[in-house]
Order: C-alpha cells, then sequence, then structure tokens
C-alpha cells in the first residue's frame, strides 16, 4: 500500500526538488567550493550535497526554523554527535534555495544500524541521557508536532489507501492514547524520534544521533520509548529484555528515571510503535513490519513492565 500522495497540515505534499543551478546558486553563499552531486532524499528539497569541501545534508521546508537552528547550536556546544549547522560568509544559516528556504548541515559520521548488541544499546542510551541532560539548560520551547490531533488527521488522510482491519487497529490505538496525556511526567527538550533511521554509528562504535525535524518540549521518556521500541527488539519482534535493559540503565545513570514514569512506560511503548507506523505509511513506505510491531507491543502488554531499569 502507499501513502505517497496523501498529505496532513502536519505533513504537506512533497515540494519539487532543487534544480542544479538553485544549488550553484545556493552555494556562493558558502566557501565549499564547487557542487559534485546532489542525491535526494526522501522528501521534497533535501538530500545529501558533495561539493569539494566534503559531504552535508541540505534540509528544506519544515527543518529549517529558528528553534531547530539555535537547538543544534546548543547541543553541538556540548560536545553532543548531532548535526552541526554550516553558515554561510554573511553568518546565517537559512537562506533562499530557489523559491524555498534552505540549510545545510554536516551530519556526524556513521551508518544508519540494521540491529544493534547491547552496547550499542547501552551508547544510545548514554547519548539520550545526554542530550536530555544538555537540553535542560536550552530556553527555547515549541510544542510536539506529534500530538493527538497529528494521529488522528493522518490516519483520516491515509485512511483511503488502508483494509479495513489496518484502520480498525489505527482508530482503536488512537482512541486508546487519547486516554493518556503525559504532561505531569518530567518534561524537557526531546529529540521525538531517535529511531534506527536517525541514529548512526561510526567504526569506532560512536553513536550519533540526526533528523531533529520533530524535536519539541515533551515528556523526556517518549524519546526513551522510541528507542527502545526500534532498537531492543529480538528476532521475533518482542522486546529483548537484554536489550532494553542496557538502554535503560544506561540513560538511567545519567537521568534518574521516576516511579511516575515507570507507570507510564508500557503506555508509552505502545504509543512509540503507533507513532512509527504513522511515519512509515506518511514516507508511503511499506506499512507491514511498523504495523506487526504495533501488535506485538499490544499483545505483549502485560509484559512490557518488565523492560525497565534494574
Amino acid at each position: 500500500m502507499s501513502a505517497a500522495s496523501s498529505s496532513t497540515p502536519l505533513h504537506p505534499a512533497c515540494n519539487p526538488l532543487p534544480t542544479r543551478e538553485e544549488l550553484v546558486a545556493f552555494l556562493r553563499h558558502y566557501a565549499l567550493g564547487e557542487l559534485r552531486d546532489f542525491q535526494p532524499g526522501r522528501r521534497g528539497r533535501r538530500g545529501r550535497l558533495i561539493t569539494d569541501a566534503g559531504r552535508f545534508w541540505l534540509v528544506g521546508p519544515g527543518m529549517t526554523d529558528p528553534f531547530l537552528e539555535a537547538l543544534l547550536e546548543h547541543l553541538a556546544g556540548h560536545g553532543l554527535p548531532v548535526p552541526t549547522v554550516v553558515r554561510g560568509h554573511d553568518g546565517r544559516w537559512i537562506r533562499s534555495l530557489g523559491e524555498y528556504p534552505g540549510a545545510l548541515v554536516r551530519w556526524p559520521e556513521g551508518q544508519h544500524p540494521q540491529r544493534l548488541e547491547p552496547d550499542a544499546c547501552a551508547r544510545v542510551g548514554d547519548l539520550l541521557g545526554r542530550i536530555h541532560l544538555a537540553g535542560l539548560e536550552f530556553t527555547q520551547s515549541r510544542p510536539p508536532h506529534r500530538d493527538h490531533r497529528w494521529r488522528r488527521q493522518s490516519t483520516d488522510a491515509l485512511a483511503p489507501d488502508l483494509t479495513p482491519e489496518a484502520r480498525t487497529l489505527l482508530h482503536e490505538e488512537i482512541r486508546f492514547q487519547g486516554l493518556y496525556r503525559h504532561t505531569d511526567l518530567p518534561q524537557g527538550t526531546i529529540h521525538g524520534a531517535p529511531n534506527r533511521r536517525r541514529l548512526v554509528i561510526d567504526e569506532t562504535g560512536r553513536v550519533g544521533l540526526t533528523g531533529f525535524g520533530h524535536a519539541s518540549r515533551c515528556a523526556l521518556l517518549v524519546d526513551v520509548a522510541v528507542a527502545v521500541n526500534d532498537c531492543c527488539i529480538g528476532s521475533d519482534g518482542r522486546l529483548d529484555r537484554t536489550l532494553s535493559a542496557a538502554l535503560l540503565n544506561a540513560y538511567h545513570r545519567l537521568r534518574p528515571l521516576r516511579p511516575i514514569e515507570r507507570g507510564a512506560w508500557p503506555v508509552l511503548l505502545r504509543l512509540a510503535a503507533l507513532d512509527g507506523w504513522l511515519e512509515t505509511l506518511i514516507l508511503g513506505n511499506d506499512g507491514t513490519q511498523a504495523r506487526l510491531q504495533l501488535e506485538t507491543r499490544i499483545a505483549e502488554a502485560a509484559g512490557l513492565p518488565r523492560h525497565w531499569v534494574g
């Protein structure tokens, strides 16, 4: 099934790719040499841009705003392996790229992992803990993109391309999630979607994190749930206790998890699976595995509380 043509207010249809002429004109504002190649990303006017100076990531509409600029600079200032802002001759990050805004970042080195071992899961937990602690000093804020309204609207937009069974499952899980708000949990600046698509691991095993477009102020545990849900799975699709313990214990050492968060933990693991399925469908990808992940979390609901620190 495909949802490539579907759009929601928070996920508009893709904008056209920049032309070579637009990219060449854009690069005149930087000391990066000549354009060598442009490899488009999955959505709109973004992708890998290669110049004489190396590889950069071009971001476009939806990823170019002062909040994100300030957050990336703040986290990089703490020495964290996140995308670094690339400024032009005039000191600006965001500028015109044809008729749309554009900006450049340099990603941390590494490859996206397919499967993580316990030591890698521990490094993911450690990185999330350091990002959350650094975020406590970050003064800017914006609400989450992925809220209850976004889930309802996304499901409505995707509905024509879904089977009746898939629509029912989405609606039932959204209804279930609507019973919870999580505003009483510890809040802070979160990444919003720290899954394997946005994690990179270099040759030394160092973990970096990309794709901060969903960053917002929200319950810190949301990030932890997304990471555990996607990184700590066994061959049967169920959560692996060894992997989840490695990630959670590493995170807990930096930002101790509170008793109130344990009560919300099973719900947030299901929420992470729900959002992962919606994201997959919105990107126009096959949602079979993502749907199975949600169904698995629902089926193992009684056992989810044991995936905790300790």
